[in-house]
Order: C-alpha cells, then sequence, then structure tokens
C-alpha cells in the first residue's frame, strides 16, 4: 500500500492506496483478504481482523467463532495474525476464503487445502489428478496456500505461469492446467476462440469436444503451414485442414495409408544381429471417416486391431498402444491373466510372469511343491512345471511343428535338432549343405556389413544377406 499526500494551501488531504491500486480518502475503512484497513493521519492503519463468514476482531481482542475462540495480534514485525487461543485438540471452525480452506487448530490459524474453480479439493500438500494432469496444493506461507501444475514432463508449474506443449500454448489456472491456445511453427501464439492468417492460410483455434484444436479454413489458398500434436501430422490445403501422418509416441513417422514396422539393434552373447522389435507387429496409419488418421496394430496373423484393444499372442496379453503392440501381461493354459512384472497363485505354484529382453515376457515357476502339471509354450518352447521347477519339454518350429528335446526332425528338406543349451534352457540348431551344426539366428556374414546395409543398401540386398540364417521354420541357404 501506499500513501500520498496533497496539498493544496494550508490545508493537506491524506489519500491511500490498497492492495488493489484503488485509491481510499482519509477514514475510509476497507478489508484485504481477512484483514481490516483503515486510512488514517499516517496512511493506510492496521485495524484488525475478519474471520470468515464476516466476524470482526479488533487488534488485541478475541471473539468466539464457531467452536473456537480467535485472538487479533500483531506479531514482532508489526503485521496481523489470527490465531486460536483455546486448546480444542485441534477441532475448530473452518472456512473458505479465495479458494483456501482454513481451520482453527491447536497452532492456530492453518490452511488445509485448496479449491479449484470447479470446487474440487486437494488437501494442502497432496496431489491429485484433474481433467487429466496432475494438480497440487502447496503452502507458501503460514496462512496461504496455492495451486501447482504439472506438465506432461512432470516438472512443477507454478499458478499463472504459461508454457508450450506441442502445438498449445498451456497455462496453469485456478482449476489446473488450461489450454490458452494455439502456436503456429512461427512460435506465434492464437488466442483461443481466435482467427489468424498465418503464411497465407486462415488459421481458427477453436474449442470442441473440451478439446483445443488447430484448424485451417476451406479455400484459404493452401498455404505451406504445418503442424503436428502428440500422434498426428497436420498441413493447410485448398479443403482446409489436411492429415498427412501419424507419429508413435517414441516420434517414428508414418505416412497416411503406410504400414511399418520398427527394426532395432540386440546385442546377444557380444555378437550384434539385427531383429524385429521385441514387443513389435506393424502398426498403420490410416484415414477415419472423421477425415482424420487412426493407428491401428496388426496381430500376429494378420487382423487389424484398434487403438487400446487388448488380445492374446500365444502365452502373452498384448495391447494397441501409440507405439505399436506391447506386451502387458502373460496368459496361463487356465486363461489366467498375469500382469508383466507380477505372480499369482496357479495349481498349488506361484507363476511369474516376468519382463524379459528378448521374448518381452516370459512365464517362470517359483517355489514348486506339487506337479500341478502345468504346461504353457513360450516363444519356441513347451514348458511346464514340476516338484523340481520349471522343465522344458520340447521345441516349436514356426509352423508349429514339435520336436521333443533331444530328437531331430527333417522341415523342408533339413534336419532340425531340439538341443538343451548350457542354461538349461532348449534351442533349436540347424544343419548346413556341408552338414555343420547352426545356431538358430546365427548369421554367417560379418555383422559389420549388416549394419553398414542398413543404411547404404536398398531393401532387397538386406533380404539377401538375411537369407543366410537358421530360422525356426527351416533353413534358408
Amino acid at each position: 500500500m501506499n500513501d500520498t499526500q496533497e496539498g493544496g494551501g494550508s490545508q493537506t488531504t491524506i489519500q491511500c492506496e490498497d492492495d488493489k491500486g484503488i485509491i481510499r480518502d482519509q477514514g475510509s475503512e476497507w478489508q484485504e483478504e481477512w484483514k481490516q484497513f483503515r486510512c488514517g493521519d499516517n496512511g493506510a492503519e492496521p485495524m484488525g481482523c475478519v474471520a470468515p463468514p464476516s466476524t470482526r476482531i479488533p487488534i488485541g481482542e478475541t471473539r468466539m467463532v464457531g467452536d473456537s475462540t480467535v485472538a487479533c495480534k500483531k506479531d514482532s514485525n508489526g503485521s496481523l495474525t489470527m490465531q486460536c487461543t483455546d486448546n480444542n485438540s485441534g477441532r475448530g471452525s473452518t472456512w473458505i476464503k479465495q479458494r483456501h480452506h482454513f481451520k482453527c487448530s491447536d497452532n492456530g490459524v492453518v490452511v488445509t487445502g485448496c479449491y479449484t474453480s470447479t470446487g474440487t479439493f486437494i488437501r494442502n500438500g497432496d496431489v491429485m489428478t484433474v481433467n487429466g494432469r496432475e494438480l497440487g496444493c502447496e503452502t507458501i506461507a503460514p496462512n496461504e496456500s496455492r495451486i501447482k501444475c504439472k506438465d506432461n514432463e512432470g516438472r512443477d508449474r507454478d499458478q499463472g505461469s504459461e508454457w508450450k506443449e506441442g502445438y498449445h500454448q498451456l497455462g496453469c489456472g485456478d482449476n489446473g492446467v488450461e489450454t490458452i491456445g494455439c502456436v503456429v511453427p512461427s512460435s506465434t501464439t492464437i488466442q483461443n476462440g481466435e482467427t489468424m492468417m498465418v503464411n497465407g492460410s486462415t488459421v481458427r483455434c477453436k474449442k470442441e469436444d473440451n478439446e483445443v484444436t488447430m484448424h485451417c479454413d476451406v479455400n484459404n489458398g493452401g498455404g505451406d503451414l504445418q503442424w503436428r500434436d502428440e500422434s498426428r501430422g497436420y498441413s493447410c490445403g485448398p479443403d482446409g485442414t489436411v492429415v498427412t501422418d501419424c507419429y508413435t509416441t517414441s516420434g517414428i513417422k508414418i505416412a497416411i495409408g503406410e504400414k511399418k514396422l520398427v527394426l532395432r539393434l540386440l546385442i546377444l552373447n557380444l555378437m550384434l544381429t539385427c531383429a524385429e522389435q521385441v514387443d513389435g507387429y506393424p502398426i498403420a496409419c490410416k484415414e477415419d471417416k472423421n477425415d482424420s488418421a487412426t493407428m491401428p496394430c496388426e496381430d500376429s496373423k494378420g487382423r487389424e486391431r484398434e487403438q487400446g484393444s487388448e488380445w492374446q499372442e500365444g502365452h502373452r496379453l498384448v495391447k494397441c498402444t501409440l507405439d505399436g503392440v506391447k506386451i502387458i501381461g502373460c496368459v496361463t493354459p487356465s486363461g489366467m491373466q498375469i500382469p508383466k512384472g507380477e505372480s499369482r497363485l496357479v495349481d498349488g505354484l506361484i507363476i511369474t510372469c516376468e519382463p524379459d529382453g528378448k521374448s518381452g515376457a516370459q512365464m517362470k515357476c517359483q517355489d514348486s511343491y506339487s506337479a500341478a502339471g502345468l504346461v504353457w509354450e513360450e516363444d519356441s518352447l513347451r514348458l511346464g512345471c514340476k516338484e523340481s521347477g520349471e522343465v522344458v519339454y520340447g521345441c516349436y518350429t514356426a509352423s508349429a511343428i514339435y520336436i521333443p528335446v533331444g530328437e531331430v526332425k527333417s522341415v523342408n528338406g533339413h534336419n532340425l535338432a531340439c538341443k538343451k543349451g548350457d542354461n538349461g534352457k532348449a534351442i533349436l540348431q540347424c544343419q548346413d549343405s556341408e552338414g555343420r551344426e547352426r545356431s538358430q539366428g546365427k548369421l554367417r556374414i560379418v555383422f559389420t556389413t549388416i549394419l553398414m546395409s542398413l543404411s547404404e543398401q536398398e531393401p532387397e540386398q538386406l533380404l539377401l544377406y538375411l537369407t543366410f540364417k537358421c530360422e525356426i521354420n527351416s533353413t534358408s541357404l
């Protein structure tokens, strides 16, 4: 608050300025939050406290508020404080002021939480999800608290702050994270509900179905404006907004009408090889009936699966996500689902669905104490539980031909053997044209050549390299 004096001859007029910048005449009184002031000879003077809803307490006096005795005092710095003077084990009056929830306790007046503009209560120090975003209540002074938001990277954002996520300009408001407008590639912000010319295109930022989106007008001249959100890419054309492609959560771009299976390098036994992504099935980018785009997944049988759908692939439970098919759990032969990383008791056996770097997830027997006879298929193996724990019965080829451990079968004119490895697991081995044993997946070329071929050779040449490989189904030579 600032004091001003105006001189006019021998007469002096005192005026005061409140916390909102309003000029107050001498002798007038007003309230700021829970404090009562008066414009006196020496400027703004504190007169007392106001306990909600409207109990005035002069400085140095007490009043009954609900079941509590509340005192208004000045502290050592001359600032007003409102305190509860009785001792009733924390029980007492509560009230709401400026979206803060106050309570009389043994330690005086305390803030117990915040209210959003829609009336949602958040306890002081707690975090809750409001409209899909984390929102917290933070104490910033003994009798004051404020709303605190989190952005999409988990960083704290103070109330009143703004930031950019994708093409949205966001802010932390009374009700949590709010969309203020749209941001075009030139970093210009279009306020929510407004229109602007950008690169020859008429662009609108508007709210539809509780979501703020950016659109181009039809017949706008077809500017070169392009932008993207979390999962789609857009551009402005003569017919308005056009969806051009899709994006996975890891940023992989898939054009409309295309299908993509991401490859990655696996490090196995200190050797590099080229393999399909562990959790990966093809993911497509398709136009939908709303002239937008969807990203369906393809299961192992080539059937299309919608985003968010779940289904069973062998003993694994999988889900279609924006990053393709993800393994989320295991399924026992009886149909019991076990989330990835968790355990269940099945017929006297503890079965765990373990994350596995090679296959995505695998079931394990733990603390086996009864011969339950549980049998399941995992990757190319038939496994089971016995009193001694987990056992391997045999191997499967890609065409579902079963080979017991220790036996050899001819598949497509080549011999395949199912043998136990050093780790107790069974592996399929092939014989090449010279009669030498080849381990499954082993390539007969230099691995550095494969790495170069991923970036320098044509796809047809890459396939030529990969034909020299011992596969589950047969030997391709």
